[in-house]
C-alpha cells in the first residue's frame, strides 16, 4: 500500500456552465474521475468575491455552500477525501464537519488569527508555505499548535511553475530538522519536480486537475490544470515510485562517515 496521499485540485474546474445544477452534476463528474485516476483525496475552494478581495459582487466561481454536504456525501460512497479550501474563519467553521483535513492556502497562512484557530481545530491541517519565510515556517512548526498529522506544503505563487521555481533544500532542511510531515503544491506541468520532492521525502502531493472533457467554457485553472491521462500517470508513478534511500539515514551517515572532523578529514574505510 501506498505510503503517499496525493490530492486532485478541482477548484473552479467544476463551474463550466450557466447552471448551478449541471455543474453541481459536473463536481460529482470530476470526483468520480479523480477516484478511478487513484487520488487519495479531491479539493475544491469556497470562497465570496468579498473574501478575496474586499469587494461584494457575484462571481460564477463561487462554491454555494449547500453544496458542501452534497460534495462530502459523494466523495464518501466513492471512498475518496473531500478537501475543501476556505478563505475566512466563518469559511472554516463551516467546512469542519465535512473535511478529513483543512487546508490553508499560502495568503491565509499569513493571518495569525486564522491559522492559529484552524490548527486549534480537530482535524489535521495542511498548510501552503508560499507566502510565508523560511523563519515564519520554522516557528510555525516549532508552535505547540503544531500536531504530528499536520502538513507543511511547498508553494510557489507561479502558475504555471517551472521546476526550477521550487527550492526543496530548505523544506527539506525544515523537514529533516523537526520531524515534519511534507508535500509538494505542483503548478508544474510535468512529473520532475514530484519525483525530486518524493525522492527527498515528500509524502502529500496536490495538483490542478481537469479531468473530465468537454465542449464547455475554459475555467481559471484550466491552464494549468492535469487532464485525466495525465493525472491517472501522475498518480500510478508516485504511487509506484520509491526512494532508493531513506534520505534523512543517508545523510547522517554520510555526516558521520565522511563529515569534517578538526584534525581533518575522517579516514575512508573500505
Amino acid at each position: 500500500m501506498s505510503d503517499i496521499y496525493i490530492i486532485g485540485e478541482i477548484g473552479s474546474n467544476c463551474f463550466k456552465y450557466k447552471s448551478l445544477e449541471r455543474n453541481l452534476q459536473l463536481a460529482f463528474e470530476q470526483i468520480d474521475a479523480a477516484k478511478q485516476c487513484g487520488a487519495d483525496a479531491v479539493k475544491f475552494q469556497m470562497f465570496t468575491h468579498k473574501e478575496l478581495f474586499g469587494v461584494v459582487r457575484e462571481s460564477k466561481y463561487e462554491l454555494p455552500k449547500e453544496w458542501v454536504p452534497k460534495l462530502h456525501d459523494h466523495c464518501k460512497k466513492r471512498k475518496i477525501d473531500f478537501l475543501c479550501s476556505a478563505f475566512s474563519l466563518q469559511g472554516f467553521h463551516h467546512l469542519n464537519p465535512y473535511v478529513n483535513y483543512h487546508k490553508v492556502a499560502s495568503p491565509e497562512a499569513c493571518s495569525t488569527p486564522i491559522l492559529n484557530s484552524v490548527l486549534c481545530m480537530a482535524n489535521p491541517v495542511i498548510v501552503s508555505n508560499g507566502c510565508l519565510t523560511y523563519d515564519e515556517q520554522i516557528e510555525l512548526v516549532k508552535s505547540n499548535l503544531w500536531g504530528a498529522d499536520d502538513v507543511l506544503m511547498e508553494c510557489v505563487s507561479e502558475y504555471p511553475a517551472s521546476t526550477y521555481s521550487y527550492d526543496l533544500g530548505h523544506i527539506v532542511k525544515l523537514a529533516s530538522k523537526y520531524r515534519i510531515l511534507w508535500g509538494l503544491s505542483d503548478h508544474t506541468l510535468s512529473l520532475v519536480a514530484a519525483k525530486q520532492a518524493r525522492q527527498l521525502g515528500a509524502t502529500y502531493f496536490e495538483k490542478h486537475v481537469d479531468l473530465v472533457s468537454t465542449s464547455a467554457a475554459k475555467t481559471p485553472d484550466s491552464p494549468v490544470s492535469a487532464d485525466y491521462y495525465d493525472f491517472k500517470r501522475y498518480c500510478s508513478v508516485l504511487k509506484s515510485y520509491r526512494p532508493s534511500i531513506d534520505y534523512y539515514d543517508a545523510k547522517r551517515e554520510a555526516k558521520k562517515k565522511y563529515g569534517r572532523q578538526k584534525n581533518g578529514y575522517r579516514p575512508i574505510n573500505g
